[in-house]
């Protein structure tokens, strides 16, 4: 494998191959009786001032490290964005976590979010709010829908914002398979 620069496209014999060796590693690792992992699960502390909700999104400000070499525990930093944040980088809350209190976030995989419940397949997130505004683009992608709350897939394509400069780095294991999406202008 290598990595995909701006301007290259995947061949779809490529492609395949990926999603070929994808399925292939899920089967060995044991069918239905092997445990799945739709999302990477971190601690992550609201340094806002509002609290947040179960599904509520929100954007990641960095990381609470104490001392990095010695800290077994990553706790990220999530907060209600404001005009200084990165709206690409984002978290869904499992659980109610209140202002200055720490809880479980999804960073990445699928799990369920608040949305502005409007039409299209992919969500944003917006200065101010703690729900994806759906359109058709985004760095989220919209799977499935039940009224405001909507299964969601991020990061999706070449890592958010409008696509322009994006790269998207696949590593695969006999175990799985692990996605980095980055953006490089």
């Amino acid at each position: 494998m290598k990595r995909v620069k701006k301007g290259e496209t995947i061949k779809a014999k490529t492609m395949n191959d990926i999603i070929r060796l994808v399925n292939e590693s899920a089967n060995l690792a044991g069918g239905a009786q092997s445990e799945v992992h739709p999302a990477i699960v971190v601690l992550a502390q609201n340094v806002g001032e509002t609290d947040l909700n179960l599904h509520d999104v929100c954007i990641v400000r960095g990381s609470s490290l104490s001392d990095g070499s010695k800290q077994v525990q990553t706790v990220l930093e999530v907060a209600i964005p404001d005009a200084t944040d990165c709206l690409d980088i984002i978290a869904v809350c499992l659980e109610k976590i209140p202002s200055d209190q720490a809880g479980s976030v999804v960073i990445a995989g699928m799990c369920w979010a608040e949305t502005d419940g409007g039409d299209g397949y992919y969500g944003t997130l917006e200065e101010g709010n703690n729900f994806l505004t759906i359109g058709d683009s985004g760095s989220v992608q919209i799977i499935d829908r039940d009224g405001s709350v909507a299964l969601v897939r991020f990061p999706c394509g070449g890592g958010g914002g409008s696509g322009e400069g994006a790269t998207i780095t696949y590593q695969l294991e006999i175990t799985g398979f692990i996605g980095f999406c980055t953006d490089q202008g």
